[in-house]
């Protein structure tokens, strides 16, 4: 290359860089324009961020490239003549850029200074880099025009740094003396000349760290430009989805069904890197063809998961039969049943928020279980994770009354950067890590504190919560379920009973439906939430539950009262019966108006001072030797305590 050739490539008019290099180019990266445009300014970068991603360039040496050797073409046309890379597994070495001077001729360069090529340098205790960096930073401008022009990048760096230690004497010279360096340079006349770029400095040096919180701070915040390398916008994902689906062999020349399978690609890949984009396209491939399996091949990427339990034959015929599933659990809440009963089956085909053409990142279903304490909440909540994933287990359950602290939300993302426990995660995240298809469950959701709800809004609308360490975590394939007593009261004037007409029970739940809109919309300081924006996102999926009374409760109260009959049975080796006079008797004690005001769980703490105590007491005292007990009446005292007759 001629001197003219080089000067060009150096002092040049803004517009003739190579075309891809160029900051009219708008298909070039922001963060690559912004390093070529800053190398007559400083000589320190600290380029953070998605450096492990790969870059579309639109240079002639290929259109997607890794971060240093994107760095490497920025470089090369700026006159520069190689890289020497640096990082903690393999040490120094030595990578080449354009044709005025050969490796060999830079490793000749390189040996006068050093008595060895790059790679046979040991650096590991930066002695070695230390005087690399004092070298390269120590002449600015070329002595000759056979003087070779270095950058140095030290990468892996966040990898390599141990934030348990301070920073050693070494090092922490090394990084003062490149700082005073990059201080010391003083601006030539190019940088006020009509027209003209400034000359590059000679020895730019780039720091690669995921964060640049991984450098010192007083390193990261001084002269040293912070260049971040954030995740790929619409556009981009845009243009590698283009590439991507005509490059497959059953890529069709129909423009239609391109742009189609284009747009589905980036829908589903909101968020990702174009690394990920790549790799989603070869999942899809494998399981038969982008056509049918993009968002499949999404869901199996985000969350390192084959098979779907959503679209399962199995779940299918569970929910099929779920009506008489779900009632065997929850008893007198019919209506409810139904409700949540078709928002399942919504979830199951994927239709919710169906008025989108293509499914967003919201959960898979999203459900507010409202009513009065001890109705069944908890326990259908319970009963729809074992009806969707064969499993009562698979349901993560948060009490809202442990939240109710304004700092709460810390234990949901985990605590941000410097406090306390910041690296062991929130406890949300760290479930939903473990196990991605799950329920969520909420209880008592009106008892958090509003910051808590804050979390809420961004499950519900992007499905997808960011821990405290800057981790990602992907709700889409859950279903999250809020309980919530807001309103009840209210409705209980009602007074439901068991034969209540259809629009009663309509009446009811519009009543509690109302209530709750006014808690969502209410200011904090007028009792409510002041989130309408949530109340929104949640939509219509509220199923209520009416109050626990009649034939139901008599249901509940026997069952409790087997339930007890054979605990005794299974604890003490004890058969017992009891009689139809003693049970009539111990069902209406239990279904008592003051225990109904609590619901199931009223009747179930009934049971213990009507049968449970006083049979407790008479095994006790005397105890048989053997053969089975019979309950046979329950006598009631004048201070209301209760004895049982046996048999």
């Amino acid at each position: 290359m001629s001197e003219t050739d080089e000067a060009t490539r150096l002092d040049q008019p803004p517009g003739e860089n190579p075309s891809w290099l160029s900051g009219q180019a708008r298909t070039t990266p922001l963060w690559l324009r912004s390093i070529h445009a800053g190398l007559s300014a400083t000589a320190l970068f600290v380029v953070h961020g998605s450096i492990r991603d790969i870059h579309l360039l639109d240079s002639r040496d290929g259109p997607v490239t890794d971060t240093l050797s994107a760095i490497g073409r920025m470089l090369e046309a700026n006159g520069f003549d190689g890289i020497l890379v640096y990082d903690p597994l393999d040490g120094l070495r030595l990578t080449g850029l354009g044709s005025r001077l050969t490796p060999e001729q830079i490793s000749e360069q390189f040996a006068a200074e050093f008595g060895a090529a790059p790679d046979a340098l040991d650096c590991a205790d930066y002695a070695h880099l230390d005087r690399v960096c004092h070298w390269l930073t120590s002449a600015r401008q070329p002595r000759s025009d056979r003087d070779a022009r270095l950058a140095l990048v030290l990468d892996y760096t966040s990898q390599n740094a141990d934030s348990a230690k301070p920073t050693g004497d070494l090092q922490r010279a090394m990084l003062a003396s490149l700082q005073a360096a990059n201080h010391s340079h003083r601006p030539s006349h190019t940088f006020f000349h009509p027209g003209f770029r400034p000359s590059s400095l000679k020895h730019p040096v780039f720091w690669l760290a995921d964060k640049a919180s991984d450098l010192p701070p007083w390193m990261a915040a001084g002269a040293a430009r912070q260049i971040a390398l954030p995740l790929p916008d619409l556009d981009t994902r845009s243009r590698l989805a283009r590439a991507l689906v005509s490059a497959q062999p059953e890529a069709t020349p129909d423009r239609a069904r391109i742009r189609q399978l284009v747009d589905r690609l980036v829908a589903a890949t909101e968020g990702l890197t174009l690394k990920g984009m790549v790799q989603i396209v070869q999942f899809a491939r494998t399981a038969g063809g982008i056509g049918e399996g993009i968002e499949e091949a999404a869901r199996t990427y985000r969350l390192g998961v084959s098979e779907n339990p959503w679209q399962g034959q199995a779940l299918r015929e569970r929910v099929l039969d779920g009506q008489a599933t779900l009632e065997r659990r929850v008893k007198g809440q019919t209506r409810a049943v139904k409700r949540a009963l078709d928002l399942v089956m919504r979830s199951a085909l994927g239709l919710t928020s169906a008025h989108q053409i293509r499914p967003g990142g919201a959960p898979r279903g999203v459900m507010v279980l409202a009513g009065p304490t001890g109705v069944g909440k908890t326990e259908l909540a319970k009963a729809v994770a074992e009806l969707v994933f064969g499993d009562e287990q698979a349901m993560i359950r948060f009490d809202m009354s442990e939240f109710s602290q304004e700092s709460s939300d810390t234990r949901l993302i985990g605590a941000p950067p410097g406090f306390v426990g910041h690296s062991a995660g929130g406890e949300l995240i760290n479930a939903i890590k473990k196990r991605p298809f799950t329920v969520v469950l909420f209880d008592e959701m009106e008892k958090a504190h509003p910051r808590v709800f804050d979390k809420f809004l961004q499950i519900l609308s992007d499905g997808r919560l960011t821990s405290g360490t800057g981790e990602t975590v992907s709700f889409a394939e859950t279903m999250v379920i809020f309980t919530s007593n807001v309103g009840a009261a209210e409705a209980s004037s009602l007074a439901l009973a068991e034969a209540d007409s259809e629009e009663e029970l309509a009446a009811y739940e519009a009543q509690v439906a109302d209530a709750m809109d006014r808690f969502f919309r209410l200011p904090h300081s007028q009792g409510g939430l002041g989130r309408p924006e949530l109340r929104g996102r949640i939509g219509d999926n509220i199923v209520v539950f009416r109050p626990i009374s009649g034939r139901t409760a008599a249901e509940l109260a026997n069952r409790f009262i087997d339930n007890a009959l054979t605990r005794v049975a299974i604890e003490c080796g004890l058969p017992v019966r009891i009689s139809d006079h003693a049970r009539a008797k111990a069902v209406a004690a239990m279904t008592a108006p003051e225990h109904l005001s609590a619901g199931g769980r009223g009747i179930a703490l009934a049971l213990e001072p009507v049968l449970v105590n006083p049979l407790a007491r008479a095994i006790f005292g005397a105890p048989p030797a053997s053969g089975a007990l019979t309950v046979v009446d329950i006598v009631t005292g004048a201070d209301a305590s209760h004895e049982v007759v046996l048999a």
